[in-house]
């Protein structure tokens, strides 16, 4: 993992995101919450999720999980 990148978003239906960026080379999502079904639906596509990332600026968890300093919390979504 050496880059991030923003793109647009594909339409929001269930199941459509994970095959997408799984697509574009992602390997890792890093999140501040994710729901269970998102979460395994990732886990299909072997794009592997750290939950409870901090809110904010993407660039500052990207740096710290390249740093292997990032501190997560719980994945307080619950649906």
């Amino acid at each position: 993992m050496n880059a991030t990148t923003e793109t647009p978003a594909p339409e929001h239906q269930p199941g459509l995101i994970p095959p997408s960026i799984k697509e574009r080379g992602v390997t890792h999502v890093i999140a501040g919450n994710m729901g269970a079904r998102a979460r395994s639906l990732f886990q299909e596509a072997l794009v592997e999720v750290l939950t409870g990332a901090p809110l904010g600026s993407t660039a500052v968890p990207f740096r710290q999980y390249t740093d292997g300093m990032l501190v997560t919390t719980a994945n307080t979504c619950a649906h």
